[in-house]
């Protein structure tokens, strides 16, 4: 009898922990989000994430290990990976890869601080093809601590932009971006 009330705990336990982690997660996505939805005086996000394409949450990854493989002496390392090495280390990105095998989230909700952002769908981006930019947001990949993140990026305004990852870290618990690398053009 007393194995059976103890299955039963540890089962209570085990759900009320997961459901404590998710709600922690997406209060930690809506922050990240937010912040870098700051940046723009108005804009227009593309309310589907990544879940149902190619892109996979370790392939986001790549550029930030193309950060720590590039030799010294490049143009690349020295404008563009230098100043994100070591923010998330080798050890806490391989953390993330095997962390995140697929994406959960399938499309955003309106939890914005701001009133000038317009949620529109990914079929109808052309008709927005204005100087307002275009965003489409992967949902972070959080190191285990949940204190380090990373969000990939699409960015599209006047017929042109590119894709990027940006890399959050959280300090006296406020999310702050602390480095950016490009990963590719879009036109």
């Amino acid at each position: 009898m007393k194995i059976k009330y103890n299955l039963i705990i540890i089962f209570l336990f085990g759900i009320i922990s997961c459901t404590s982690q998710k709600k922690n997660t997406k209060k930690e996505t809506d922050k990240i989000i937010n912040l870098v939805l700051n940046k723009y005086d108005s804009v227009r996000l593309i309310s589907e994430t990544f879940y149902n394409t190619e892109i996979k949450p370790s392939s986001i990854l790549n550029p930030y290990y193309r950060a720590y493989n590039s030799k010294k002496n490049t143009f690349a390392y020295q404008i563009l990976y230098k100043k994100v090495q070591n923010i998330i280390s080798l050890n806490e990105l391989d953390e993330i890869k095997s962390s995140y095998k697929n994406w959960s989230l399938r499309k955003w909700e309106r939890n914005f601080n701001k009133d000038n952002v317009l949620i529109i769908f990914l079929k109808d981006r052309k008709k927005y093809n204005s100087s307002i930019p275009i965003l489409r947001f992967s949902e972070p990949l959080f190191t285990k601590d949940m204190k380090k993140a990373i969000i990939y990026e699409y960015n599209l305004k006047d017929n042109t932009g590119g894709t990027s990852i940006k890399i959050l870290v959280k300090e006296n618990n406020e999310w702050s971006i602390k480095g950016e690398i490009p990963s590719g053009t879009i036109n």
